[in-house]
């Protein structure tokens, strides 16, 4: 049996976040449970997208993840337009406002969801304090007076029982911690979806992170790193009714434009 101080289960953003950080700041021995690897970067951007801002940004610079990011795909937004399809309201943010603009030469990042975790799991990898549990799942979490026996179903071989002193649940939405310790969960629907996709601006994207409040919802369009550096990509988010997110799907790419 193996022992642990704490043991983390999801190795996503948040997770490996956390598990970087605990070894920064302390010793302790840190387990990651997750069936899912990154993949290799593909050659088209990832329709998941993150803004991150420069707090995040300080985060990772801290843990030495920044450069990773960085070596990869990375779009930095210097302004934002934010309109009211039905009104005049509307906002408009850009670095040239801030009083320090050489300390503050952008307004954040446009990072695919890809590219952090595969930066992350790349460092995290690499660090001796933290073992990693991909090929087995969890099939059990029983709670003793100072520590938590986890045990595994076998997908490979025969694995060892493991113990540690704290478990965190950084396992998403639908959450097997949470279901296995029976926490109580409070939700509202918003009876909205969002989809997503990577679609190319006939007026680039300007540096600029986009978001229009149309009557079935808001649309953000992101700007987004190419390669060829055209920068006319934008990752959108539209938020609408399931309703017309069902008749948005069901368009030709050519109709959907």
């Amino acid at each position: 049996m193996q022992k642990f101080d704490v043991l983390i289960v999801g190795g996503g953003m948040v997770g490996l976040t956390l598990a970087l950080a605990l070894r920064q700041q302390t010793q302790l021995t840190v387990a990651i449970v997750d069936t899912s690897p990154p993949d290799e970067l593909s050659e088209q951007p990832d329709v998941r997208v993150s803004a991150l801002n420069v707090a995040s940004k300080q985060i990772f610079d801290n843990l030495d993840v920044w450069p990773l990011i960085q070596q990869k795909r990375i779009q930095a937004y210097t302004d934002m337009h934010v309109w009211d399809k039905a009104g005049f309201g509307k906002l408009l943010f850009s670095c040239d406002d801030l009083a320090d603009t050489s300390a503050n030469e952008q307004l954040g990042w446009i990072v695919e969801n890809s590219v952090i975790r595969q930066s992350l799991w790349q460092k995290a990898k690499a660090d001796q304090g933290i073992i990693f549990y991909t090929e087995n799942t969890l099939s059990n979490i029983s709670i003793g007076e100072s520590e938590a026996f986890v045990s595994f179903t076998s997908t490979n071989g025969n694995p060892m029982p493991i113990t540690a002193k704290l478990v965190v649940g950084a396992d998403g939405a639908n959450s097997w911690v949470r279901r296995q310790m029976a926490f109580p969960l409070t939700f509202r629907d918003y009876d909205h979806h969002a989809i997503v996709a990577t679609v190319k601006c006939s007026q680039g994207h300007q540096n600029t992170a986009w978001q229009v409040f149309l009557e079935t919802g808001p649309l953000a369009l992101l700007p987004l790193n190419d390669a060829l550096g055209t920068q006319d990509l934008c990752s959108i988010v539209w938020s609408t009714s399931p309703e017309d997110a069902i008749r948005l799907n069901g368009l030709t790419p050519a109709e959907f434009s």
